[in-house]
């Protein structure tokens, strides 16, 4: 508390301010005044740039992880990668054990001591010296790059509106939310690790779905449109949970399966009561 108590009443009066704010321009773009970029600037218009120091000038690879799984911390800092930011955010289960278990790994790991029991080699593994020599772009821009790029595209090319995409949101955010529920902030889904933005995006993406059903069509498997009720919506938290609890290995016991149910709950009443603001 000594740390943390001086930055909270630093920091969270203009954090609260920023929020006021947000949820202005965001009260503005729902009426028609839609964002766009600040006006030209010194900081904008002059011939200025940051020098990096050595050590971080190698951008070409940068890999991120929760900061409270010490075997991922210690396998993404002897990967050679570049960067490693070890998260203390979006890849991490917001409960306070895993917060101050990532700070001490990171200490940990500042020291050079950080390190994690390997089941499979019985044995002990710690972080290794590794060398990236190779600075590359770290000041490079494309010729054709935009001074102000359109800040609302059109998506292009990106697949289809689809019942399938539903419905593997719906997986995601049961088999997500399970996850933190088990102490994880990042879970491997379908070979991808995914946190907790992947999470709100989908609960977001689902909510957006049940309100636009009339006006933009979601196609099944024939082509035809199905409207997204909530009523729809809750049969396909029903179906996946389902799903995944068949998919289940042989071995597994019912406070597993329970575990799923609560996650679904969750999930669902997430997506019902609007929460999506990550503060």
């Amino acid at each position: 508390m000594d740390l943390l108590l001086p930055l909270h009443r630093a920091f969270t009066p203009r954090q609260r301010t920023l929020i006021a704010k947000r949820a202005q321009i965001l009260a503005k773009a729902h009426s028609g005044d839609l964002p766009d970029h600040l006006p030209p600037s010194v900081a904008t218009e002059s011939d200025w740039r940051i020098e990096l120091p050595e050590w971080c000038q190698d951008q070409r690879n940068q890999m991120t992880g929760p900061a409270d799984d010490a075997e991922l911390c210690v396998k993404m800092l002897n990967s050679a990668a570049p960067g490693v930011m070890l998260d203390l955010e979006d890849s991490m289960a917001n409960f306070w054990c895993n917060l101050t278990r990532g700070i001490s790994n990171i200490l940990a790991a500042l020291r050079g001591e950080l390190s994690y029991f390997d089941k499979k080699r019985n044995e002990e593994v710690a972080i290794r010296e590794s060398q990236t020599p190779f600075p590359n772009q770290a000041f490079a821009r494309r010729p054709d790059a935009q001074r102000y790029p359109d800040l609302r595209p059109i998506p292009k090319g990106v697949g289809k509106i689809s019942l399938k995409g539903t419905r593997a949101a719906v997986r995601a955010v049961i088999r997500y939310r399970n996850g933190v529920l088990n102490g994880k902030g990042a879970t491997l889904l379908d070979g991808y690790m995914e946190d907790l933005a992947t999470d709100r995006i989908y609960r977001l993406m689902i909510a957006q779905r049940i309100k636009h059903s009339e006006a933009v069509p979601i196609a099944d498997e024939h082509g035809n449109a199905v409207k997204h009720t909530s009523e729809f919506i809750t049969r396909l938290f029903d179906e996946e949970l389902d799903r995944i609890i068949r998919e289940l290995p042989p071995d597994a016991d019912a406070p597993v399966a329970e575990k799923y149910r609560k996650a679904r709950k969750i999930g669902e009443r997430m997506i019902e009561r609007g929460e999506f603001d990550p503060v």
